[in-house]
């Protein structure tokens, strides 16, 4: 970053938009586990994280080392092209089945 100010609102913009995906994603967990595999599925996920956000940072700085910055902006941008639509499937799915326990 190229000062302070830009570094605060990097850290500010990364903790809030990790704080706005996990508490839902934990609410949906809750929603599809059933009860009595509650603590086994947070701990599971929660492995998945750490581990996530361990070799995230890792593989990313390595990759831009050894194939430029740009060639890895655009893998991560494609690979989230390429998850969104599977997100959304899934997204109908959670819908549908919603309905249809109402």
């Amino acid at each position: 970053a190229p000062n302070l100010w830009a570094t605060f609102l990097g850290v500010v913009l990364v903790g809030g938009l990790y704080n706005g995906i996990s508490d839902p994603m934990l609410a949906l967990l809750g929603d599809v586990t059933r009860p009595q595999f509650y603590g086994k599925s947070v701990g599971i996920y929660q492995l998945f994280g750490d581990v996530g956000g361990s070799l995230g940072p890792i593989v990313g700085l390595e990759s831009g080392l050894h194939f430029g910055m740009l060639p890895t902006y655009l893998a991560a941008g494609a690979l989230l092209i390429v998850s969104t639509p599977v997100a959304l499937r899934i997204f109908g799915r959670e819908r549908k089945w919603r309905r249809m326990q109402s």
